[in-house]
């Protein structure tokens, strides 16, 4: 369990939050063993008899104020430390001061320690985010973007948050309740050696007896679990086939084979609604009888003539047997939260070691545009589980064509776009661009000849007139407003309060999704890309809409552009040169729309799937 943690922290720094966490820790631990004597000293000097009368005033006699108060022969107070000016009213008050200050300084300490480890565990989150996000960039030219897209969302939405979980807890109690348990443990041997280590034989049997029986619940659960569901499935079984089993032979009692059937579900379930250990009748049992025992023990010390075992030393040994008590439960189910976790940090140290192929690789440059087309021969791709997405693909991607990309996985039509634009290496088969291998030429030099367009552009942060000639050096001699007239959307950018220089985060919602989609068309004109892959807007629009995007996209098939597209409407399928239809990774129809409602029942589906049913 160790070494993944060990692994996962390889080559980083200690926050300073980390150490805060300890010092803090440290102290709180200190502060409710002195709590602990100074309510037990509070108790002698209230009902000690330590003490002898004095005569005073009107009210009476009076307790004198003893000049030590003790627990045991070694934790003494000597009262000429306190201003007490010897009167015992004086010392309770000075002593209900210090219990006052030592408890506000144990909580705020505890809650310093818990604001500590917090902040720790959320460095090393935020670290192994800072990691995942250089890993998945670097895995992305092997690997794809779609290929990891569901082992990141495992690992930050379940794997990371039960690590930070782990980690704060771990540092709450650590070396807090480790310290917590000496200490207490130290100050009650110093009261009452042999009742300490009574209570310490009590707990060791208690504790053993809670393992033995948790351990055989842990280990009888699932087969109550199997035989629950077995129990379930016979039920169903017989109240759909009594009357069948009855015609078979007329001799059978299905009557009696359901009773039998329910008294088995009704003891199972009666063994999985059992509250666990906790509420065992054995370990009940146990602890009243142990308890009695040490109670009866503590009584004989008591009673007993001449006894040095006073109420203060009763209350200190009951407090330190709790906070030690509390403290080990504590440990152990830090020490479960960080066994369950350690998965969790399997999971996100396998992806972190996934080897990169394809770092710093340079290959052979692409010197002007892409004029003979992509093809793509027999290729099979893997997502980082190896789960298949593509299989055995074989295409052709010619200049000025549309192809529309349809499948029900829309894993399967983003992976294959973004193995266009340079994102991923075939498991098997090749991708030839202009009948050079893609492994031989240069991921930046495949990247530059190629663009993306989504439903949000993208847009990035800055002004709009930097996200269109993002990626390209200005040119004065090319007018970007004609250029969004004919994309149909120079008239929403005129009427923004700064035209061309109003300034979009990249989740601006100023424009809609269909006119930020003929942006990044805009940016394509300028750029020219020899590539063009372009996720349609989802959003549901008026036909005048749709049909500016896709004259929009229309217009980068006549600039000679390979022109994929991952189509959200069936106006742009009709429109297509070629549609490829994928089912399970394969190629299982290709042509025109007209052919395939013909040809094809899963491209009927598809259209019934996407188009009928959601308007």
């Amino acid at each position: 369990m160790q070494v993944v943690w060990k692994k996962l922290a390889e080559g980083q720094s200690v926050p300073t939050s980390r150490w805060l966490a300890i010092g803090f820790g440290a102290l709180s631990a200190i502060g409710l063993p002195l709590l602990l004597a100074l309510l037990g000293w509070f108790t002698e000097l209230l009902f000690g008899m330590g003490g002898t009368a004095a005569e005073g005033g009107p009210g009476g006699a009076v307790r004198e104020l003893p000049s030590l108060l003790t627990l045991g022969n070694w934790i003494r107070l000597s009262t000429d430390w306190l201003p007490t000016g010897g009167s015992t009213l004086r010392c309770a008050l000075c002593l209900i001061a210090l219990i006052g200050c030592v408890f506000a300084l144990e909580r705020w300490t505890l809650h310093a320690t818990r604001a500590a480890s917090l902040q720790a565990a959320l460095y090393w989150t935020s670290n192994l985010l800072q990691r995942l996000f250089d890993q998945s960039r670097a895995l992305s030219m092997d690997q794809g973007i779609s290929g990891q897209r569901r082992i990141l969302r495992d690992l930050i939405q379940t794997d990371l948050p039960r690590v930070r979980e782990s980690l704060t807890d771990w540092y709450r109690v650590f070396p807090r309740n480790f310290l917590q348990i000496v200490l207490c443990v130290a100050l009650a041997c110093l009261i009452q050696p042999w009742l300490t280590l009574l209570c310490i034989l009590v707990f060791i049997i208690l504790w053993g007896l809670t393992n033995s029986l948790d351990a055989a619940y842990r280990k009888q659960r699932p087969v109550y679990l199997e035989r629950r569901r077995h129990a379930h499935e016979q039920l169903i079984y017989l109240c759909e086939s009594s009357p069948l089993l009855e015609s078979v032979d007329a001799r059978i009692d299905t009557r009696q084979m359901f009773d039998r059937q329910v008294d088995a579900f009704h003891q199972t379930h009666s063994k999985l609604a059992d509250d666990g250990v906790v509420r065992s009748p054995w370990l009940l049992s146990a602890t009243v009888l142990l308890g009695a025992f040490l109670l009866f023990v503590i009584s004989v010390r008591v009673l007993e003539p001449g006894s040095p075992l006073g109420v203060g030393e009763i209350v200190v040994l009951i407090g330190c047997v709790l906070v030690s008590v509390n403290g080990i439960f504590r440990i152990r189910r830090s020490l479960r939260k960080r066994s369950n976790a350690v998965q969790a940090a399997k999971a996100i140290w396998s992806y972190l070691a996934v080897p990169v192929m394809r770092v710093g690789a340079a290959g052979a440059p692409i010197d002007a545009n892409i004029a003979k087309g992509i093809r793509f021969e027999n290729v099979s791709f893997r997502d980082t589980d190896r789960a298949k997405i593509l299989e055995d693909v074989s295409i052709d991607l010619t200049p000025g064509k549309l192809t529309a990309i349809v499948s029900l996985d829309a894993a399967t039509g983003q992976t294959l776009g973004e193995m266009i634009l340079g994102f991923g290496l075939p498991a098997s088969g090749r991708i030839l661009i202009d009948n050079r291998n893609l492994i031989d030429l240069d991921p930046i030099s495949i990247r530059q000849r190629t663009l993306l367009i989504n439903e949000r552009g993208p847009i990035l942060d800055g002004s709009l007139e930097d996200n269109l000639w993002a990626g390209t050096a200005k040119d004065a001699t090319i007018d970007v407003l004609d250029l969004a007239r004919r994309a149909n959307v120079a008239e929403p950018i005129l009427n923004l309060s700064d035209g061309l220089g109003t300034v979009f985060s990249s989740n601006d919602e100023r424009l809609p999704l269909d006119q930020l989609f003929r942006l990044g068309v805009v940016r394509a004109l300028i750029k020219k890309p020899s590539v063009v892959v372009a996720h349609e807007p989802r959003q549901r629009v008026s036909v005048q809409e749709e049909q500016d995007s896709l004259r929009a996209l229309e217009l980068l098939r006549s600039h000679q552009t390979i022109l994929v597209v991952l189509p959200e409407r069936l106006s742009t399928l009709r429109r297509a040169d070629q549609i490829l239809v994928f089912k399970d990774g394969k190629i299982v129809a290709a042509g025109t729309h007209p052919q395939l409602l013909e040809q094809s029942e899963i491209y009927r589906h598809f259209n019934y799937m996407r188009f009928a049913i959601s308007s």
